[in-house]
């Protein structure tokens, strides 16, 4: 019964608030059971095709994360309210019992990078109110979060584009929007950040509305770093470029000028010469996920991060699913608390009872990327591979399951809808070319972040879906209106 009343809320919302002079009621209606048929889908891929049964991945982690973080609420709701709002001292011994579970809510890089896990756990530990556990009830508002996205976007970037109506069902359609942000994933908050910060740009420069543009700023910025930190860093920087050419009227003979200051900012970034150990954090980056894609089983110690390969799994014994028993001497790895390199060493049998964090078997589609080795040169000569990696893989002999065919079809269609929009571009306004040059390089610098760091195909695609969002932004920017059409 909760479900069927969050839907009818939920829809009615759509129905009487999701308006625009060129979409029909009709078609926003159409676009939402399309959406809902997406998230069934995802449901599907990972309780049965990936999952045995139960909720698999990350998905998984979230909501049973999200459960412990709840019952917090209903024992001592001021500390619950102090961990929503960030203000929760984790080390307060009536907070152990529900956090010792959680696993990435805590997290065990906390001293090296923002938690990026936490805004999401906590959303669904609000959803688990009214769920009770249902997870699709969870699917559901996550289908609306990135729903509501998608209408922001659209809202945003209308009055730059002549083919509206294509471009509302193109945001709606694409299967790796429709699919991961309709699913119980980061991409889901994702695609709401991005609407409400496109949608904050749209207010002040088109709408002046210097007050709703400060609100949706704020909120925009936070739910981007502290949900998709990287995307974040890049949208958010990079949109200085349309508020100088805001500034000096959008001429574009000062493109130019920004590019030089943008491709040198590159590279005193990488050289670190702004001493931001950029290079260094996605080399580090690079490495974990390494580790990761090729399985293992992570401890924690009291001192100290381990991880072994994971066919020593079976020389461990499991303690109530949460602690590990050294059975049987093996190599292992370990970095100190603080520090951000692993050291081999020989883990011996003994009674000594470890914290298990995750274990995790190698990934079907795991694939080499070159190795970085904290080498800003290094990563220059990575770039163009990684850019490609994003915008093309997988392809059908890569590594990887069945799924991986969706994502190629997917890539042949937005690579041949860019090519037909290059073809057919009409006359663009000196704003619209203020605009495509801030995506283009938003796009690019997206796809270098997720190429050199993701030896994933499988992890590759859900991260890669805010540069499919951008390339279809960028395809109806540029594309000229038909004869029959009317802005």
């Amino acid at each position: 019964m909760t479900f069927i009343a969050v839907l009818a809320v939920l829809t009615y919302i759509i129905f009487n608030y999701f308006k625009d002079c060129n979409l029909s009621t009709s078609v926003v209606l159409i676009s939402w059971a399309y959406k809902l048929l997406l998230s069934l889908f995802f449901y599907w891929v990972m309780v049965y095709y990936y999952g045995n049964g139960s909720l698999y991945g990350d998905a998984g982690r979230f909501i049973n994360n999200a459960k412990s973080i709840n019952a917090i609420a209903y024992d001592y709701p001021l500390e619950y309210i102090k961990l929503l709002f960030g203000f929760a001292d984790f080390r307060n011994p009536v907070l152990q019992p529900y956090l010792e579970p959680t696993q990435i809510f805590l997290g065990i890089n906390d001293y090296d990078y923002l938690n990026d896990n936490r805004l999401i756990i906590k959303v669904n530990s609000l959803i688990y109110f009214i769920s009770k556990g249902n997870v699709f009830t969870h699917l559901l508002i996550h289908s609306f979060l990135g729903f509501l996205g998608c209408f922001l976007i659209y809202k945003s970037f209308k009055n730059f584009i002549n083919r509206k109506q294509w471009f509302w069902w193109g945001l709606t359609l694409l299967p790796s929007i429709a699919f991961w942000g309709g699913g119980i994933t980061k991409s889901s908050i994702l695609l709401l950040a991005l609407g409400l910060f496109f949608y904050a740009l749209n207010l002040f420069y088109q709408q002046k509305k210097i007050r709703g543009f400060v609100v949706c700023l704020i909120i925009s910025g936070l739910l981007l770093i502290f949900n998709k930190p990287y995307v974040g860093f890049i949208i958010i920087s990079l949109s200085i470029l349309l508020f100088i050419g805001y500034y000096f009227k959008f001429k574009t003979n000062y493109i130019w000028g920004t590019l030089i200051v943008i491709i040198s900012s590159f590279f005193l970034l990488i050289y670190d010469v702004i001493p931001l150990h950029f290079t260094n954090r996605i080399s580090l980056r690079q490495k974990d996920m390494t580790n990761v894609a090729k399985g293992g089983v992570y401890f924690v110690s009291d001192s100290a991060v381990c991880y072994s390969e994971y066919n020593y799994l079976n020389r461990f014994e499991t303690v109530d699913d949460t602690m590990l028993v050294v059975k049987k001497s093996m190599p292992s790895n370990y970095k100190l608390f603080g520090t951000k390199t692993f050291y081999p060493f020989l883990l011996k049998a003994d009674s000594t009872k470890y914290e298990l964090y995750l274990s995790i078997p190698p990934s079907k589609s795991f694939y080499e990327i070159p190795s970085i080795d904290n080498s800003a040169t290094q990563l220059l000569k990575n770039s163009p591979q990684a850019i490609f990696d994003v915008i093309v893989r997988p392809f059908p002999w890569d590594n990887g399951t069945s799924l991986k065919i969706f994502a190629f079809v997917q890539n042949i269609i937005l690579l041949l809808f860019i090519f037909y929009a290059l073809i057919n571009t009409g006359m663009l306004s000196q704003v619209q070319k203020w605009l495509l040059y801030y995506l283009l390089l938003s796009t690019l610098f997206l796809a270098l972040l997720i190429g050199l760091t993701t030896p994933v195909f499988g992890a590759m695609v859900r991260y890669k879906m805010p540069v499919d969002l951008l390339i279809l932004i960028i395809s109806f920017i540029l594309l000229k209106p038909i004869k029959h059409e009317t802005n």
